[in-house]
């Protein structure tokens, strides 16, 4: 039951480690075609590696002493992590985590036959979601990459996964807006003067830089264009020739006697707005985006607050 427990566990963290894993990972490698394919190529290896462990250990569930094979399936989490450990690209995640996900449970059911010296079958207990997950995920990355998953695998399809024979593809974009503005972040200046007898003056610049992304919403069908939309949409938005933003401000700050004044200066990121038609099949949905293009730096009304006297603060003898 230890073993079952921590299992579970590994479970847990692989989910959500993975789920900021790819923001991490995705920023390197795009929907790029030979990085889907080196990436297939990966996974395919580890599968195989898989399944023969699991097969090994199914038939083996002890070793020659009639000890439980708990070393084996320490061995075969060992193959899970290291196809989590393989950068992937972006348009795979899908199927990146479907997989950890299945292996996980199919590991589980490993650890609950080692445990119970039952034979297990982790094919058979898992074949709903590798039927409802795992293969949809094989569909949509062959839909956004545009290949044939099992012949750049160099594999033959199984029967029971089909070609992908709905297109998804993206139409016109459709601009709402040029100056939707946003406040990004505040800068906080405080300048006392609380001893001082005459006003005292400072210059000093402020500079924000901010990256230029799309950022995208789609419920539905839209959902599994991400990759492509991202692509389409950076294309239209010359991201690649600028990929970041940057402004400057020089303020002249000031405090008369007596006083402390606060200045802030309001970071604006102005943004186009617009959505995305993507078709899939006969059906047509839209995907609503924003890509910024400026900062502009705002500068609130300084505060001014009267310095409290020393002396009023000190407590009667």
């Amino acid at each position: 039951m230890q073993y079952i427990f921590g299992s579970i566990l590994i479970f847990i963290s692989v989910f959500f480690s993975s789920s900021f894993l790819v923001s991490a990972q995705s920023d390197d490698q795009n929907c790029d075609k030979e990085a889907v394919i080196s990436w297939i190529k990966e996974r395919e290896a580890h599968s195989e590696r898989f399944e023969l462990a699991d097969s090994d250990l199914s038939n083996n569930l002890t070793d020659w002493r009639r000890i439980p094979r708990f070393d084996a399936v320490v061995a075969i989490q060992q193959i899970r992590r290291d196809f989590e450990d393989i950068p992937y690209p972006e348009c795979s995640y899908d199927l990146y985590i479907a997989t950890v996900i299945y292996w996980t449970r199919r590991i589980d059911t490993l650890t609950q036959g080692v445990s119970t010296n039952t034979t297990p079958d982790s094919l058979g207990e898992t074949a709903n979601f590798y039927q409802t997950q795992v293969v949809q995920a094989i569909y949509d990355l062959e839909a956004s990459a545009n290949i044939d998953y099992f012949v750049e695998a160099g594999k033959e399809r199984p029967s029971d996964i089909q070609p992908a024979s709905v297109q998804i593809r993206t139409g016109e974009i459709i601009i709402s807006s040029t100056d939707v503005e946003k406040v990004v972040s505040v800068d906080t200046v405080t300048l006392p003067n609380c001893n001082g007898s005459s006003p005292i003056s400072i210059t000093r610049t402020f500079t924000k830089s901010s990256e230029r992304r799309v950022v995208m919403e789609a419920e539905g069908s839209a959902e599994i264009a991400f990759g492509i939309a991202k692509a389409e949409i950076e294309t239209y938005s010359a991201l690649d020739d600028n990929q970041s933003m940057s402004e400057s401000l020089e303020l002249q700050m000031s405090a008369a006697p007596g006083t402390t004044v606060t200045y802030e200066i309001e970071w604006v990121e102005i943004s186009t707005t617009g959505v995305l038609e993507i078709t899939k099949g006969d059906e047509i949905s839209f995907l609503e985006f924003s890509v910024p293009n400026a900062l502009r730096a705002n500068i609130r009304q300084p505060i001014q607050i009267p310095c409290i006297p020393a002396e009023s603060t000190a407590e009667s003898p």
